[in-house]
């Protein structure tokens, strides 16, 4: 479970799921306000638009949270916009509104549940890892010539300890790659 931290466990192998505890979608949280300001519909729709151009705008005035960690997501999740009570309510202080949004105030429960792809898994475990071991995942050292480097150290900690890689196996090496690929995951320089 994720819960104000990076790391993710993984009950079994499947079905994944992780919970993130505290992160919303902006449109249930512009719902929410609404509905407890006693807002019309359209006045809702426009929150929600108004909330939609903040986390779109660059920089972003309304922070956006990653599904899988909780952790700021500056690369905008175009598909989830998930918020955290604290940054609505920093956004809302600089409209210069008097309300504080409390997070599910109709009942819902504070975490949502969202099946994880085996993928994403894999590559948010060693993003983790590399964290964990003091890395910058964008500026890891290059590896001195006939010795182990990261990616080696990082394979150590989680190949046979993690189920998402087990022993027998390439799935750790195609993890690196999508990282190396889509720049998650770079040398310093």
């Amino acid at each position: 479970m994720v819960s104000g931290s990076n790391e993710i466990s993984v009950n079994g192998q499947k079905p994944m799921y992780t919970t993130v505890d505290n992160i919303f979608p902006y449109t249930q949280v512009a719902r929410e306000i609404g509905e407890a300001q006693g807002w019309s519909k359209s006045t809702i729709d426009d929150l929600c638009q108004s909330m939609l151009e903040a986390i779109t705008s660059q920089p972003p005035r309304l922070l956006t949270r990653n599904r899988l960690t909780g952790l700021p997501n500056p690369e905008h999740d175009v598909f989830w916009h998930l918020v955290h009570p604290d940054d609505v309510n920093e956004w809302l202080k600089g409209q210069g509104l008097d309300y504080r949004w409390g997070a599910s105030k109709s009942g819902n429960t504070t975490s949502i549940t969202v099946p994880v792809p085996r993928a994403a898994a894999q590559d948010a475990a060693i993003l983790c890892e590399i964290k964990k071991q003091g890395y910058n995942p964008l500026g890891l050292p290059k590896n001195d010539p006939g010795k182990p480097g990261v990616k080696a150290a990082i394979r150590a900690a989680l190949v046979g300890n993690n189920p998402l890689f087990p022993k027998a196996g390439k799935q750790f090496d195609k993890a690196w790659d999508r990282l190396r690929a889509s720049r998650e995951v770079a040398d310093k320089g």
